[in-house]
């Protein structure tokens, strides 16, 4: 069984947290609000999580799951912060 090292590991998930952020930034795109973005690509993965059968690549989904939610909360943070300074 092959092992991934930490370094390869944590580069996996930047490369992937960085595909779906582009993910997000398509489906705003085309006519999808910042949060109904996040929430599609988190439903998305919540599935693909339930109908996974290998614990190796349900971790690797649960991870980007997890990334994509700090991803959603640093945005709202963002534009909490946009709306407070037009104010």
């Amino acid at each position: 069984m092959a092992t991934i090292s930490k370094k390869s590991g944590e580069k996996i998930i930047k490369e992937l947290t960085e595909a779906d952020e582009k993910a997000i930034a398509l489906a705003q795109r085309f006519g999808y609000s910042l949060p109904n973005a996040y929430k599609s690509l988190g439903s998305a993965l919540k599935t693909l999580i339930d109908k996974t059968p290998s614990k190796r690549q349900r971790t690797k989904y649960e991870a980007r799951l997890s990334a994509l939610k700090r991803s959603a909360n640093k945005a709202k943070g963002r534009s909490n912060h946009r709306n407070e300074e037009a104010y």
